[in-house]
Parts: structure tokens; C-alpha cells; sequence
């Protein structure tokens, strides 16, 4: 037959069979009549194979033969003949196959010739769809029926087999080398029903029970072939029907008047009329629908009831930290059931006014790490669009595919954009005393003491110190100021001799306010900090004044710092405000305890020439806030054999300004008057 010339050689497992009347599994649409086992013209077989008779022709279907023996020719060959199911050419008259399974049965036995042979073992029966492709696996020698050696079966499983023509192959050989093969075939069609198409909910998916289920699904027409006529969906009352849950719903005005196709009904799955038990958990449904052959079509799937909310857990920042400049956020956003819709996911930064939803695109502020199922969003803390300058309220939001909304996570985040004050010629200070009921100042000192160099001066050698004194936003609105604190490996003292080199630069603003260094080829030194130590000096002639202060008692000044009290200072102030202390000195540490307070540091002995050296000191707090020192310059004067006597140490000249034009920062406090610091109480 020239079709299965196209088909390839898959085989399937034969099994033994029962009776050869039992044909089950079609549907006929004629009177009952007997089909000639060779069709019109008998059994096509090879010219030696026997004639098949013409059947006897009913009011039944048109016999279309069951093929015979498309035989080598040889008239040696077994004879086979498929006796079920029987062949159909047309399917809006023949029987045509409806079940998910079907039995094939198939008579091989040997030639008439004398001489010939038959090996049962060889018989082999396949099955192949619409497109040629074999249905089920290879198989082995299928086994004979013990009510009639003659005949062979095997079951096929119609499953996955879409509507059309299918068709059967038998097979078998003798026992002669090379064996002597003799095969049959015949084709019918199979028909599923109607086409059943769910749109929602879509197998596998999950809805929560807060509002109704949309139920939607399209049948339509799946013709067996191009001419068949009795494909199309049987539209009479109870003929399309949804169940849902094992309750049957009605769907009586649910078919689409503009597509007859589409069906829609909204659910409640909350109705204890509809439902006698609320449905929970994995919910089945089943679609099904008949064609006007009388065939039923079935779609039955399951999806999920999910009523429990995603959990969201913020990583970092922790609650309550202090952050500066770009900040991420970083959150986890688990579900178990239905997933997260990542539609929904979003950051709202200080009120649902500044809420960002997440965004895959990139350059958006967004990213999302599968591997350990983490989001970050980034964003500028200094921005006004966050509509925040001291605390930013983050609250993080999710749903998941159900629509349950997760209760969200929430956390204040302290903001500091504010780099610390660096100086290294501060003003005098005070330091205040609280002793109920009085408030004491003490006496004015210089806080790097009298033996660190103040601007313009004349020196060789000497102790530099720096004071490092970390701000933060909104000074005076919260009661507690919460810093960033300084980054005390940042902290580190810069000198360049060459007046035509700028030390201070304006890099990071445009208001010529100079806030960075340039560093390259420059001398440094790291500074580390001290610790507070010793005590300010509360005597009877310290300046007050009123409301604020009052003199102290004190009538002997403190003793000086470090072994034999070698320091000049008598008093290291660190900077202690509600909630936070740190060092606010630093100088170039020394292993030497008559240096508790910070070594010397001979320029010369770093490379620098004499004259006017340009000094700066650079810090950042702990969240990258970076802050400068205004330049000090001093006339290095070295008398080491060789150097020469700098005009600057000779007369009055004019020091360089180390700047780029810029305008330096100002000094500790507003940089004019002095400073009162408040010791803590």
C-alpha cells in the first residue's frame, strides 16, 4: 500500500488476545453489515497470496478491505489478515475509534504452498499516527491466542494520539533463511471528541480564595479529516459541562455570544451553597464536551488553592543603620506554593509616594540573584527624590501568584552624608562639666596642644596631629544623632612641597568648594588615634558665660601626658555625643610611651625641600563620606648640613594658598570663634 511505504519499522509488544468478536471502542454510524475481509477487490497480497472473498456489502460501512498479505511475491509467505479493528475510509459513515486504548487483533498462520513454514515468533504488530510516527515501543514475538492459534493481539494506549487517521501494521515471517516476510496494514481514524482548551486558571496554577475564580476555556470543532461532518461541538443543553471540585457548575450563560467558542463563568469558591465544603489545597477540575458523532471529549487538570502570603526578610541594611550616598537594599521573598510574582515585588522609600517597583532591565536600580533568590535596589540617599534628609522609612512589598499579599517588611535607615570635620589647626576649645546643679567650663586649650604646628609657622620637626570629628544629618533634630563614625584606617597626612602642585582640589561638587586631595607623588603619613586621656583644667579664670557656663574651683592645672609626662598635652578629647563615642585625635603613632601622644615627623627626612610645604589631612567616615582638612602650611626649615636658609624663615612672604582655586572647608566649629564641648555626663 503505497501510505505505509512512508511508515517505519517500530514495533510493539503482542500480546495474547481474547475472542475475535470482541471489537470494542467504535462508534457506527449504519446499519449493521458484514465487510469483506478483502475489501472491494479481495485481499491484496503478493501474486502468489490467496484471493480474499468479497465481503457481503450491508447498510453498514463501505468494507475498505483489511489489506491481505502485501506478500514478497512468494506464494511460500505466511498468510496475515487484520481482523480488528476494521479499516475505514470515510469517518462520517465508518466506525472509528474513541477509546484510549485499542486491542488489534491480527490472523497469521502459514502459506498453502507445500513446503511452507511459520514461525509464530516473528509476528509483529505496530501502530502509527497521522503522521507516520510509530505509537508505543519495539516489541518481541507476540504470543498465540490459545482459543485460536491463528490469531495474535496487541494493545495500544491512545493517550497522547491527537485526532485523525491512524493505522495498524501485522507482520510475520517463515522459517527459511532469509526468512520470507509477509505483511498487511489498514488504516481508520480516532476520534478524542472536541478540542478542550482551558484559559484560566491554567493547570498547575494557584489562586487564593479572597475573591472569585474566573473559569475560562475555548471547544472547539477537531475533525477527524478535511471532509468530516460530524466534528462539530454538540451545543445542546449538558453537552459542554465544567465541574470543579466534583461540583458541577452551571455554565448556562457562560458561552461567548461574539466567539460561540469561549466559555467564562466566575466562581465562588467561598459559597457553601455551591461548595458544602470550602475547596483547599490542589483542586480538581474536569472540562468536557461532545461532538455530534457522540463522541466524548475530557480535559481534566488540577491547580491550587493558596491562601498563604509570601514571607519577605530585608538582609541588609539591618534596621537601624546608618547608611550614606548609593545604599542597597537587599531582601529575600519566599514562596513555597504558588511562587512570587516578581510583577509585584517593590521598595517604597519614605511612603507609598516614592515606591519603585522591581524592574529585570538594566541601568534600573534593580537585580535579582536566582541562584540564592535575593533582590537588591539601589538608590541615592542624597537624592531629594527620597524625600528624606535624616531617616528613611524602607518598606518592602510582594505578592505571590495567588494575589496573597505578604504583610511586607519594614525598616528605619539613618541617613549621613555628612563627611567628618578634619582639621589640623583647630580654634581653642572649651570643655563643659555638668555637676548638678552648676555647669563648669574649664580653661581654653589648643586640642592638638601647643607643640602641633599651627598655620604658617616655622618648623623643622614636629608632632602633627589631626582632629577627625564625624556629622551626620539633621544636627539638632533627633535627640540622638546617629553617625556613621570615622573610618580610622582612613585617616592619613599629606605634604607637597611644590607651591605650582595643588593639594586641595574641587573634584565632587560645583560649588568650588574644595573637597578631595591630590594625592599623587605627595609625602604621607597614616594617623592613627588616641585615646582620651587626661583632663582639662577647671580653674577660677576660665572664660564664661552667661546661661551656659560658670568657672571652676580647680587651682592646679593637670599634669602633662605620657612617660615623664613628655607630651605637651595635658587633655585628649575624643567626641562623645547621646549614643555614640569615638577618638576625634589622631597623630603618627609611636611604640614609644613618652610618645603616648604621637611621634614627630621630620619633613625633610621625607624628601621635601625647605620653604613653604602645603599639609592636609584626608578622612572618610564609615559609610564613605570623605572629608579634608584646610591646608596648613608651614615654612620647613631644616638645618642639616647642606640645606639652605628658606626665605620664608627669613622674612615675611607670602605662603602658597595649596589650592586649585578652590575654597577650602572651614575649620572645627564655624572656624572664627571657639569651641564648647560637652564632657559626658
Amino acid at each position: 500500500m503505497k501510505y505505509f511505504a512512508l511508515l517505519g519499522a517500530l514495533l510493539f509488544t503482542v500480546v495474547a488476545c481474547g475472542s475475535k468478536s470482541d471489537h470494542g471502542g467504535f462508534i457506527d454510524d449504519g446499519a449493521s453489515g458484514k465487510t469483506g475481509v478483502a475489501g472491494h477487490a479481495g485481499r491484496s497480497g503478493s501474486s502468489a497470496g490467496n484471493s480474499g472473498t468479497g465481503g457481503d456489502m450491508g447498510g453498514g460501512e463501505a468494507g475498505a478491505g483489511d489489506g491481505g498479505e502485501a506478500g514478497s511475491g512468494n506464494a511460500a509467505a505466511p498468510i496475515v489478515s487484520i481482523t480488528s479493528p476494521r479499516a475505514v475510509t470515510d469517518p462520517n459513515t465508518g466506525k472509528v475509534v474513541t477509546t484510549n486504548t485499542i486491542q488489534v487483533l491480527c490472523d497469521a498462520t502459514v502459506a498453502k504452498a507445500v513446503g511452507a513454514t511459520f514461525d509464530a515468533q516473528t509476528v509483529k504488530i505496530e501502530a502509527f499516527d497521522a503522521k507516520g510516527t510509530a505509537i508505543g515501543k519495539a516489541g518481541t514475538a507476540s504470543t498465540q491466542n490459545a482459543a485460536d492459534p491463528n490469531e495474535y493481539g496487541a494493545t495500544f494506549s491512545l493517550v497522547d494520539v491527537p485526532n485523525g487517521l491512524i493505522s495498524f501494521k501485522c507482520s510475520a515471517s517463515d522459517k527459511s533463511t532469509p526468512p520470507i516476510i509477509a505483511t498487511t496494514s489498514i488504516s481508520t481514524f480516532l476520534d478524542n471528541g472536541p478540542t478542550i482548551a482551558p484559559v484560566s486558571p491554567l493547570p498547575k496554577s494557584s489562586f487564593s480564595l479572597k475573591s472569585k475564580v474566573l473559569f475560562k476555556f475555548t471547544v472547539t470543532p477537531a475533525p477527524l479529516s478535511t471532509t468530516d461532518t460530524l466534528a462539530g461541538v454538540d451545543m445542546k443543553a449538558g453537552k459542554v459541562a465544567l465541574r470543579v471540585d466534583d461540583q458541577t457548575i452551571d455554565i448556562t450563560r457562560a458561552q461567548s455570544t461574539s466567539d460561540p467558542t469561549t466559555y467564562s463563568v466566575n466562581v465562588d469558591l467561598n459559597d457553601p451553597v455551591q461548595f458544602p465544603k470550602t475547596p483547599s489545597g490542589t483542586i480538581a477540575v474536569e472540562i468536557t464536551a461532545w461532538n455530534k458523532r457522540g463522541t466524548q471529549g475530557r480535559y481534566p487538570y488540577t491547580f491550587d488553592i493558596d491562601s498563604t502570603p509570601p514571607t519577605i526578610k530585608i538582609i541588609s541594611p539591618t534596621t537601624g543603620a546608618v547608611v550614606g550616598g548609593h545604599v542597597t537594599v537587599q531582601f529575600t521573598v519566599t514562596d513555597a506554593q504558588s511562587g512570587v510574582d516578581p510583577s509585584t515585588v517593590s521598595v517604597a522609600l519614605h511612603g507609598p509616594m516614592h515606591q519603585i517597583v522591581y524592574d529585570p532591565t538594566p541601568n534600573s536600580g534593580w537585580s535579582y540573584n536566582a541562584a540564592t533568590g535575593t533582590f537588591s535596589y539601589g538608590f541615592d540617599s542624597n537624592s531629594s527624590d527620597i524625600g528624606a534628609e535624616v531617616q528613611v522609612h524602607v518598606e518592602v512589598s510582594a505578592s505571590d501568584n495567588a494575589t496573597n499579599a505578604a504583610a511586607g517588611a519594614t525598616e528605619d535607615l539613618y541617613i549621613d552624608n555628612q563627611p567628618p570635620i578634619v582639621d589640623l589647626d583647630p580654634p581653642l576649645v572649651q570643655e563643659r562639666r555638668f555637676s548638678a546643679p552648676n555647669k563648669y567650663c574649664s580653661e581654653k586649650f589648643d586640642p592638638l596642644g601647643i607643640d602641633s604646628p599651627n598655620d604658617k609657622s616655622i618648623t623643622e620637626a614636629a608632632p602633627y596631629r589631626a582632629l577627625v570629628w564625624d556629622e551626620t544629618n539633621g544636627a539638632g533634630v533627633l535627640s540622638v544623632q546617629h553617625l556613621a563614625g570615622t573610618d580610622q584606617a582612613s585617616v592619613f597626612l599629606y605634604a607637597e612641597a611644590n607651591p605650582a602642585t595643588p593639594l586641595l582640589v574641587a573634584k565632587h561638587n560645583t560649588h568650588n568648594i574644595c573637597d578631595d586631595l591630590a594625592t599623587d607623588g605627595t609625602a604621607l603619613e597614616h594617623l592613627s588615634p588616641i585615646p582620651a586621656a587626661g583632663a582639662s583644667y577647671f580653674g577660677a579664670s576660665a572664660p564664661v558665660y552667661a546661661s551656659v557656663c560658670t568657672a571652676g574651683t580647680e587651682t592646679t592645672p593637670p599634669l602633662t601626658l605620657c612617660a615623664q609626662h613628655a607630651s605637651k598635652l595635658s587633655r585628649v578629647i575624643d567626641h562623645a555625643v547621646v549614643g555614640h563615642q569615638e577618638p576625634a585625635i589622631y597623630a603618627i603613632p609611636s611604640v614609644s610611651a613618652a610618645e603616648c601622644t604621637g611621634q614627630e615627623w621630620a619633613l625633610s627626612d621625607a624628601g621635601l625641600p625647605n620653604g613653604w610645604v602645603c599639609l592636609a589631612a584626608l578622612a572618610k567616615d564609615a559609610v564613605g563620606n570623605v572629608g579634608i582638612s584646610a591646608p596648613l602650611r608651614v615654612c620647613l626649615n631644616s638645618t642639616s648640613p647642606g640645606k639652605v636658609t628658606p626665605d620664608c624663615a627669613l622674612s615675611s612672604t607670602t605662603p602658597p594658598s595649596c589650592t586649585d582655586g578652590c575654597t577650602p572647608p572651614l575649620h572645627f566649629g564655624d572656624g572664627t570663634t571657639d569651641v564648647i564641648i560637652d564632657l559626658p555626663q
